[in-house]
């Protein structure tokens, strides 16, 4: 066989090599192609054990939507692995890891341009954690460079070529902000998707996706894993252009400059947020955007033990205006009387100044925070209204 003189042929140099076999992972019985029909039945039989694993192919999606793009790459992997497994056992084949050496946005004639848009890094998020949640052996994607699609154009303009495309900018973070062991994580909401895994050094990485058009308020409960004073997070947006396939991608509010596609140029200084950790982790989710988050090392635990969504509305919190030069007006609603605390915060997460602390009826309130005293850039004001919390944003311009 191939695969025995391949193998021969390494070991007389010294080297070692693992060969794989590509199976279909779904049921070929009913394809148009024949050679499809019998093709899991007949490589099993033929190929016994001589492979060190399985390979499979798959381009996700079956619609030119962002709805299908970013649903299909939550539940189709599972689907893909758990036929194969389940085709291993119905036909007495030997076991082994599953290897998706090929794979990317499912290509589709009526929308050309969602393949390099931000969905397109939405889809390619989701995807790198449900191959890590469902155990594939590896996940390559297709391709790395080309003119008309790729994550990095290569190209006939010159001006453009080798430019990051949005998928990069989401591999970036993701590899960023990926730790050694993948954790079990959960959702009670559809439009939410939640991925973790824990550092050898302790941190805690945490990957939301709000596959929605709604922005969300997301609470993290770490399910008795302990943290620490605060968690970093970095968010990823499309633009407003093209409709739902916006070619352009911004990270923490740093959009993209000149023809770059995303803040290329500026992307490894831009500051993580930071927050407080106090009584809960709970984070503000744009609609169809994705935050990665890396939760600070500590003994400090947290209850309860899920992960839950909550209506952005539900505590009412903004400032106006925003941005603002000196002085800002915070407003916010109480739904019943309660102990009330509206604290700011630096991006460091360093407090700055309490402007409320003390029981309040329920109803709209309002507090005035004055900058002048303090060094243009992005602070953070929190409201806790009894258990619950939310933080928005400001911009001080100086």
């Amino acid at each position: 066989m191939i695969a025995d003189s391949m193998k021969a042929a390494a070991a007389k140099i010294g080297a070692k090599i693992y060969i794989g076999g590509q199976v279909l992972h779904y049921d070929g019985t009913t394809s148009w192609n024949v050679v499809d029909k019998t093709w899991n039945a007949g490589f099993f039989k033929e190929i016994d054990d001589a492979v060190d694993f399985y390979v499979m192919h798959n381009y996700f999606g079956t619609a030119a939507t962002a709805d299908n793009l970013l649903s299909v790459a939550a539940t189709e992997p599972k689907k893909n692995i758990s036929f194969i497994q389940q085709d291993i056992i119905s036909k007495k084949a030997f076991p082994k890891p599953v290897a998706l050496t090929e794979y990317n946005y499912n290509t589709n004639s009526a929308n050309t341009t969602m393949g390099i848009s931000f969905i397109n890094g939405m889809q390619a998020t989701i995807l790198f954690n449900e191959l890590i949640k469902n155990n594939f052996g590896l996940g390559a994607r297709w391709l790395l460079a080309s003119g008309t699609e790729g994550m990095f154009y290569q190209g006939d303009n010159s001006s453009l070529l080798w430019q990051a495309r949005p998928d990069f900018y989401y591999a970036y973070f993701q590899q960023k902000f990926t730790g050694d062991h993948a954790i079990s994580a959960t959702s009670t909401n559809t439009n939410i998707l939640a991925y973790s895994s824990r550092f050898s050094s302790g941190e805690t990485g945490v990957v939301i996706v709000n596959k929605g058009k709604t922005a969300q308020v997301v609470k993290i409960d770490p399910k008795n894993i302990g943290v620490g004073n605060q968690y970093y997070s970095y968010s990823l947006t499309g633009g407003t252009d093209n409709g739902d396939f916006s070619l352009y991608v911004s990270v923490n509010g740093v959009s993209a400059t000149g023809t770059q596609w995303g803040p290329r140029e500026v992307l490894e200084t831009i500051p993580a947020n930071a927050y407080p950790i106090e009584n809960a982790i709970t984070v503000n989710v744009p609609g169809r955007s994705v935050q990665f988050m890396m939760v600070e090392a500590g003994d400090k635990l947290l209850y309860p033990t899920s992960v839950e969504s909550e209506l952005k509305n539900e505590l009412e919190l903004t400032n106006y205006p925003n941005p603002f030069t000196s002085i800002t007006t915070i407003q916010f609603q109480t739904p019943t009387s309660a102990s009330v605390s509206l604290e700011v915060f630096d991006q460091t997460g360093k407090k700055v100044t309490t402007l409320v602390n003390k029981k309040l009826p329920s109803g709209t309130h309002q507090a005035k925070f004055d900058g002048s005293f303090l060094p243009g850039g992005i602070y953070f004001y929190q409201l806790k209204v009894g258990e619950s919390s939310t933080t928005r944003k400001m911009i001080l311009m100086k």
